[in-house]
């Protein structure tokens, strides 16, 4: 019987759920299955399946649906079922409610199902099917239920949909459906609900939506949609809750939404809406939640809106509503939640809101309010949430407050109250978040703050609290971040602080502590991050620190230390920060440090410090420091050379090293380290030829290399650092040019130049210095050409440069300098091919007997002026007969210097917004970099959190828009849900990046590495990413025209979101920077991870990123890189090797299933990884492999037994 073989192939969970399916009883007894009669069928048949959440693992394929024909209700929601729905349910005509929801279905929607002419029912959601929507489906006439929500499909609504005439509910959210949305819809006159939210629909919203007069339910939120919310949508009158949050909607809020009278919830929020809110709105007087947060809303807070008696959720935050909180706010006593913050409310919080008995949420932070906390707030009884952060509030804080019994949180933070932290504050035992940081709050810290037993986070910083840290804080067990920082705290640190072993954050820093850091820090195993410095704290550092193994930052700088480094301080693996500046340790750096591998900012700067760097002579420790960003070792003693590979990473930023006694030369990383922002090598006895030794440092603002014993002329390579600010190199024995010429360089002219005294040649033109012209400059008796024209010097030209007695060219035009011309200038022999002084204020003859040879000098140059204007006259004609062709040149240069294009914006808007939500891609926001460039995080205006890919420089290869812009489009239409989105682009003179969609979590790598978290990776998540993986590169290469080769796969490019689940970035970077990129690898992947034949070919194809991938696939089975494996693959160490002996041993033991899965995963790295291309399977298969149902073998070896000789040759 059919029903019999398919429960043959299913594995159940729920042992009972189909036991009584045996082949002695009839069908119609069984659990789940109903039967009926049918016309002229003498016996009873099936009719209904149904078995929602029975613990069902398998394939709905294998069921045999031809030989259950009268099948009329199927119910297998909630289940383990796998694989494709099977286009042979077409065979169930009789067929009126089918519900597959909650399952692991994959494939496409079976156009097959458009037959079942009978569906009143059909709901797919929550599975992982792809493809698009069939259009047979519009055949399904008499289905008033069409849900397929959370899953993966892709492409347009088909037009079809709107021949469901009896459609009432359609839900196809979550998907990444794309296009505007169908204006067919609007012959669905039945429809009640329609939820289209979170797709990447674009375009306006219909305005034949507005036919649709049943609706109740509308949300078209979290998606692209544009243009102005259309006014018709007034005829909705039934609309009960209408979801527009999180596109890009523009103009005001229509005053006839005011026209709903049964609308309960409008959501508007994160748009970019503007004007005022409309008063009509008064006259909804159902409405129970308004959500209007995040928008350019501006005007008052109408006092209409306190008519809305029904009203329990108001967020209008984040606008830029203006003027006072309407005191008639008290008339809507079922308030709940009350969100006013990040607007530029003006006046005092008025006490009228005390009369809102209800409210458990009051936010209204980041304004201008100003005025004392009204004492009326300790009427709000049912208050959890009190943030009042960044105002300008002032005076006490209130004792009333202390009557809150239900506050959760608490911030008055970034205000400007005053007096003494209320004792009575220990009465709010509920209270878990306590901030009052960044007041003028004096005295004591209460003792009794130490009553506080749910409290996890006390912040007191930045007051001016005094006294010693009461030892009763050691009972706030659940205390996870204490912040006393920048206060007058004085005393020892309590020894009785070692007891809060839940604590993660801990800083005392910028305080008056004194005594000895507490050895028995220690017990604080899960503290992250430790700041101690700027206080008089003095003693060695403890061994013991050395014993917190989750501890990412160390700062115990600016006190008063003494002894070495402790060797203990290597334990810390996951140290990312140490700085220990400015105290009086001494001795050596531990060999050790250089077992920090995920050091990033190391400061050993102002103490005592003397003998060699550590050289970390074993090579691969040292290259493991491939992260460190900032290296400060100034102000020491140290001695000897410098290691060569500082910069192995390629991360360098800064690198201070001044005032020691290194010798020898500048190490040779430094000369490629094309990341370095600071670099200071002062006053040490370092040597070298500067012209050979530092390269091109595009983002390098500081450098000094004063008192050593360099030589050689000044490089042209520091004109190629745009951002340079200061730079000094007197105190050497440097000769040649310095050209600083056409940047913003502004200030006065060093006097120190004048100790260049090798300098032949120095342009400092157009720029913006000020000043007089130093007189020091006369001391460069080897100078020969001067070039300070177009800039903003003034004052007299000193005598002293007439000492220049080889001077040849000088150029001073186009400034403010006055006075005479001086005499010593026009004695200068050699001064005979370039005298400027034009466009000053100079009184160009200067005395007597001097005048002949300076009118001899200028004579000439009237003449070649005259030439000149008369040259300039020609090219002018010239110029306009080509006037029409010069313009289409010009417009093309203007389109390849400037291509921008995000998310349909304007242009200059998208790009100023992301320059300012990185500050100028500030450092402080970046969150990974790579083998292209510096990823940062930005939050728009709009409220959206993007990833923006700075490249690096690449000038030379941006310089074909029309390809540029060809290769843009074909990524910007990748849509996987396996893939970060690609929103858009900007290629410009001084920035080139990419707009990606931001993923919440960490990269695979850094999960992997981070020993909390990667114990939640399970088995089952670890199966599934791979798979996503899998998939998204069988997407590339053979679901894109044309195909996309990755070239980079690594656990560094798969990022994972808050469920783990996966996303493959960094796709065709190489496309953009490389037309021919398919033969060229310099850009073709990463160290231990790239294929074999790249070692000998530069043909890049898509078997390399199959190699890539079966890396990959051993890394996450492994937990770690698969190096050593790789290495000995095929040696006979390996061959008899068991599989459980590779395996990640920190996530719980997998399960036979899970087992099953592993073995499946080896086998198919182990595929990927052959050393021949050819032998290597594509994408495509490798992931049908993955997915496919695998038999188990009739005698299986069990997986303890395993070895990884067997799966290979399996």
């Amino acid at each position: 019987m059919a029903l019999l073989r398919w429960k043959s192939t299913l594995r159940i969970s729920s042992v009972h759920m189909m036991s009584s399916w045996k082949n002695t009883t009839s069908p119609c007894n069984w659990t789940g299955i109903m039967c009926g009669r049918r016309h002229r069928m003498p016996w009873p048949v099936v009719t209904n399946i149904s078995l929602p959440a029975a613990g069902i693992h398998g394939q709905l394929g294998e069921l045999d649906f031809s030989s259950i024909p009268y099948l009329a209700y199927i119910d297998l929601s909630d289940n383990s079922l796998n694989g494709p729905i099977p286009s042979n349910i077409s065979s169930l005509l009789a067929l009126q409610h089918l519900e597959l929801q909650l399952n692991q279905l994959t494939g496409r929607i079976p156009d097959e199902i458009g037959e079942l002419r009978s569906l009143t029912t059909l709901s797919l959601s929550f599975n992982n099917l792809t493809g698009h929507i069939p259009a047979s489906l519009g055949n399904l006439t008499m289905v008033t239920t069409f849900f397929v929500h959370q899953n993966m499909i892709s492409s347009f609504i088909p037009k079809e949909i709107g021949m469901l005439a009896n459609l009432q509910s359609l839900n196809l959210s979550n998907n990444t459906l794309i296009g505007e949305i169908p204006i067919t819809l609007a012959n669905l006159t039945n429809l009640a609900t329609l939820q289209l939210y979170g797709n990447e629909l674009s375009g306006p919203i219909p305005q034949k939506l507005c036919t649709l007069t049943k609706m109740q339910y509308l949300s078209l939120s979290s998606n692209k949609l544009t243009g102005e919310i259309p006014a018709c949508l007034s005829n909705l009158t039934k609309v009960e809750k209408l979801y527009l949050y999180q596109n890009q909607v523009t103009g005001s809020i229509p005053k006839e939404i005011g026209m709903l009278p049964n609308l309960q919830l409008l959501s508007l929020g994160n748009n970019t809406l503007n004007g005022e809110i409309p008063t009509t709105l008064s006259n909804l007087t159902n409405l129970a939640t308004l959500y209007l947060w995040g928008n350019e809303l501006s005007g008052p807070i109408p006092q209409k809106l306190c008519m809305l008696t029904k009203i329990q959720y108001l967020e209008l935050n984040s606008n830029k509503l203006t003027s006072e909180i309407p005191a008639c706010l008290s008339n809507l006593t079922k308030m709940n939640e009350l969100y006013l913050d990040q607007n530029q409310i003006t006046g005092s919080i008025p006490k009228e809101i005390g009369m809102l008995a209800n409210l458990q949420v009051l936010q209204l932070s980041n304004n201008t309010l100003s005025g004392e906390i009204p004492t009326a707030l300790a009427n709000l009884t049912n208050l959890a949430t009190l943030k009042l952060y960044g105002n300008e509030l002032s005076g006490p804080i209130p004792q009333k407050l202390c009557t809150l019994t239900k506050m959760q949180l608490l911030s008055l933070s970034k205000n400007k109250l005053t007096g003494e932290i209320p004792a009575c504050l220990s009465n709010l035992t509920k209270v878990e978040k306590l901030y009052l940081y960044q007041n003028q709050v004096t005295g004591s810290i209460p003792k009794e703050i130490g009553m506080l037993p749910n409290l996890q986070l006390l912040g007191l910083g930045n007051n001016t609290l005094n006294g010693e840290i009461p030892t009763t804080l050691s009972n706030l067990t659940n205390l996870d971040t204490l912040s006393l920082w920048d206060n007058e705290l004085s005393g020892h640190i309590p020894q009785k602080l070692c007891t809060l072993t839940k604590m993660q954050y801990l800083s005392l820093s910028s305080n008056k502590l004194t005594g000895e850091i507490p050895a028995c820090l220690s017990n604080l195993t899960k503290m992250e991050k430790l700041y101690l410095y700027q206080n008089q704290v003095t003693g060695s550092i403890p061994k013991e620190i050395g014993m917190l193994p989750n501890l990412q930052v160390l700062q115990l700088s600016n006190n008063t230390l003494s002894g070495e480094i402790s060797t203990a301080l290597s334990n810390l693996t996951n140290l990312a920060i140490l700085s220990l500046w400015g105290n009086e340790l001494s001795g050596p750096i531990p060999q050790k440090l250089c077992m920090l591998t995920k050091i990033q900012y190391l400061d050993l700067s102002s103490n005592k410090l003397t003998s060699k760097i550590p050289a970390c002579s074993l090579p691969r420790e040292f290259e493991n420091l491939t992260g460190i960003a900032d290296l400060w070792l100034d102000n020491n003693s140290f001695s000897g050379h410098l290691p060569a590979n500082v910069c192995m990473g390629g991360r360098l930023k800064t690198f201070m090293i001044g005032g020691n006694a290194f010798d020898g030369p500048i190490p040779r990383s430094l000369k490629t380290c094309t990341s370095l922002v600071k670099l200071s090598v002062y006053n040490n006895l370092l040597t070298g030829d500067i012209s050979e030794h530092f390269g091109v440092y595009p983002h390098l603002k500081s450098v000094s290399l004063s008192y050593n014993r360099f030589f050689g002329q000044i490089s042209p390579n520091w004109v190629a650092s745009p951002q340079l600010e200061e730079m000094d190199f007197h105190k050497n024995m440097i000769t040649g040019l310095l050209r600083l010429d056409h940047n913003n360089i502004s200030g006065e002219i060093p006097a120190e130049f004048g100790n260049l005294k090798s300098l032949y040649k120095i342009n400092l033109s157009f720029n913006q210095l000020s000043g007089y012209l130093p007189a020091q400059l006369g001391k460069l008796s080897n100078l020969g050409y001067l070039d300070v024209s177009r800039n903003n010097l003034s004052g007299p030209i000193p005598d002293e440069l007439g000492d220049c007695i080889r001077l040849e060219s000088l150029k001073i035009n186009n400034n403010n300098i006055h006075g005479n011309l001086p005499g010593t200038i026009g004695n200068l022999k050699g001064l005979q091919i370039i005298l400027d002084a034009s466009n000053n204020k100079l009184d160009v003859i200067a005395s007597g007997h001097h005048k002949p040879k300076l009118l001899s000098l200028l004579l000439p140059i009237v003449l070649v002026v005259v030439i000149v204007i008369l040259a300039t006259i020609i090219v002018i004609t010239k110029l306009v007969h080509n006037k029409r062709k010069q313009q289409q040149s010009s417009s093309a240069i203007t389109v390849a210097r400037n291509m921008f294009s995000v998310w349909n914006f304007d242009g200059r808007l998208a790009f100023e917004d992301i320059i300012s939500a990185t500050e100028n891609f500030d450092d402080k926001y970046i969150v990974g970099i790579g083998g292209y460039g510096k990823v940062y995080k930005a939050q728009l205006q709009g409220g959206n959190v993007v990833a923006v890919k700075k490249l690096h420089p690449v000038v030379e290869e941006l310089d074909d828009e029309t390809r540029l812009l060809c290769e843009m489009e074909v990524l910007s239409q990748i849509r996987h849900r396996s893939i970060v989105k690609l929103y858009g682009f900007c290629f410009h003179p001084n920035y080139n990046f990419l707009v990606y969609d931001h993923i919440q979590r960490e990269s695979l790598y850094m999960t992997l590495e981070n020993e909390e978290l990667v114990k939640e990776f399970d088995w089952s998540k670890r199966v599934t990413l791979v798979k996503d993986v899998a998939q998204a590169l069988s997407y590339l290469h053979h679901d894109c025209s044309p195909p996309i080769i990755h070239r980079d796969i690594t656990s560094n490019n798969i990022l994972l979101d808050t469920a783990f689940k996966a996303y493959v970035s960094d796709f065709g970077t190489a496309r953009i920077l490389k037309p021919d990129s398919s033969n060229w690898s310099a850009l073709a992947g990463t160290y231990g991870y790239i294929a074999p034949e790249l070692s000998f070919t530069c043909v890049v194809t898509e078997k390399c990123d199959v190699y890539s991938f079966g890396v990959v696939v051993l890394e996450v089975v492994m937990g770690k890189h698969p190096m050593e494996l790789l290495r000995t693959l095929l040696s006979s160490e390996q061959q008899h090797t068991l599989v459980k002996e590779i395996l990640d041993e920190r996530p719980t033991a997998p399960t036979t299933t899970e087992e099953e899965s592993i073995e499946i995963l080896i086998k198919v790295a182990f595929s990927c990884l052959e050393a021949s291309p050819h032998a290597r399977p594509t994408m495509m298969e490798a992931y049908q492999t993955l997915i496919q149902q695998h038999s188990s073998s009739s005698c299986p070896i069990r997986f303890n037994e395993v070895t990884l000789e067997q799966l290979r040759n399996t």
